[in-house]
């Protein structure tokens, strides 16, 4: 009788379900970005609670992500090679939300053209910068983006890489027939 469980209590608590989620999505992000976590990059995944009244949800908070060089900021060209990898997989496995009000881009990118800066915290020397995750794995980062200088986006040294996440992507479902092969296999 000790294993039997009550009518009213639940096995799909949220709260446990969304720590599970944010579990999991912390693994997938540090077994993916391995490298770059052993050059000093810092990874936090964290739920959002303001997030959820902007991007009307009703029950739960999507998750941040945040990738942060801050002590060790990169130029594109140096992590891209580590970065599109990860980018491909996590756009596969994840729904990677749009940031609210800003049109159709899904990552924010803070960027800064002064090296001390960055390796201070100085926000005010800091850009944020919104792209649509497709053009980073295309590796369309130079999409004609300046500063009021003329000098290009991609020679700034990159600090931050923040993805809003709205759950796992659902899997295509199967028919019938491809169902049936599958168990007579």
């Amino acid at each position: 009788m000790r294993h039997l469980k009550r009518f009213n209590e639940s096995t799909d608590d949220i709260a446990q379900v969304c720590d599970i989620f944010n579990e999991e999505l912390k693994d997938f992000c540090e077994n993916n970005l391995a490298y770059l976590l052993d050059e000093g990059v810092e990874v936090e995944v964290k739920e959002t609670p303001g997030l959820s009244a902007a991007l009307n949800l009703n029950w739960y908070n999507p998750q941040t992500i945040k990738i942060t060089l801050q002590d060790n900021p990169k130029l594109w060209s140096e992590i891209k090679d580590h970065m599109i990898p990860f980018l491909i997989r996590l756009n596969n496995e994840y729904k990677i939300r749009q940031y609210p009000r800003i049109d159709r881009k899904d990552v924010k990118i803070e960027v800064t053209r002064d090296l001390e800066a960055a390796k201070n915290h100085w926000p005010h020397r800091k850009t944020d910068l919104f792209y649509q995750v497709n053009k980073l794995i295309n590796d369309d980062i130079k999409s004609g983006l300046t500063y009021d200088d003329d000098t290009y986006v991609l020679e700034s040294y990159i600090t931050e890489f923040e993805f809003i996440i709205d759950g796992y992507k659902q899997q295509p479902k199967k028919g019938i027939l491809t169902k049936i092969k599958s168990f007579f296999k």
